[in-house]
């Protein structure tokens, strides 16, 4: 009769069992992380719907504030009557409450998540803000207070009875080279104004305002 030898065979259950384990440890692992992933995903999601709708219930706040009625409701009576230019007041701030101008003007635009980080791409005013191109930051603003308007008191707040996730709005009449689409791309670094005829975007001319022209047309404005 002849005999196995199974000597040679010690230990080869063990040392399934241990690659197994690492096997279900990996296994185990990776679910773990996909499921961090998850939960990291579902957070930035929530975070940049929460922004986006709060950014757009500061625009429809104020395009409601800017129907005429009575004041501090309506802004009607506020909105620019020119174009910016860096000393004529043609930037209209309408700010939530707890926020103030400083907020908005001031600090490191780096670490100030309220600095006005967009207003060089709507406009340039000379030497002091330089229009730039799309997904390039604004770091630098116009020197003192005369070329933004903020009324104080109530006018110059929101018209909730608590702070809401928007933190302030920007109204100014918007020109040709302030939107990446000129309306006469003939000229797409004119600063003219835009007015609107009933049918289309055309620009201010031969008249001082847009209600003057031959056609009679309304000013445009930008609501950021």
């Amino acid at each position: 009769m002849q005999v196995k030898n199974s000597r040679a065979e010690k230990g080869v259950a063990l040392l399934l069992s241990i690659l197994a384990l690492l096997l279900l440890t990996g296994v185990a692992v990776a679910m773990m992380y996909m499921s961090s992933t998850e939960a990291v995903i579902n957070s930035n999601f929530k975070a940049e719907e929460t922004e986006y709708f709060a950014a757009r219930a500061g625009v429809q706040e104020i395009r409601d504030r800017m129907i005429p009625g009575v004041a501090p409701y309506s802004i009607n009576a506020l909105l620019p009557v020119a174009l910016p230019g860096g000393a004529n007041g043609g930037v209209l701030y309408i700010l939530q409450n707890g926020v103030a101008m400083a907020n908005v003007t001031g600090g490191n635009p780096n670490t100030n998540p309220n600095f006005d980080d967009e207003l060089c791409h709507d406009f340039s005013f000379g030497g002091a803000l330089q229009q730039q191109p799309a997904n390039i930051r604004c770091n630098t603003l116009p020197g003192g207070a005369a070329w933004y308007v903020n009324p104080p008191g109530a006018a110059g707040l929101s018209a909730a009875p608590y702070p809401l996730d928007w933190r302030w709005t920007r109204v100014t009449l918007k020109s040709n080279n302030s939107t990446a689409y000129a309306v006469d791309s003939t000229q797409p670094a004119a600063t003219t104004q835009v007015c609107w005829d009933g049918n289309k975007e055309i620009l201010l001319a031969g008249a001082p305002t847009c209600q003057a022209m031959a056609t009679m047309s309304y000013p445009v404005y930008l609501v950021t």
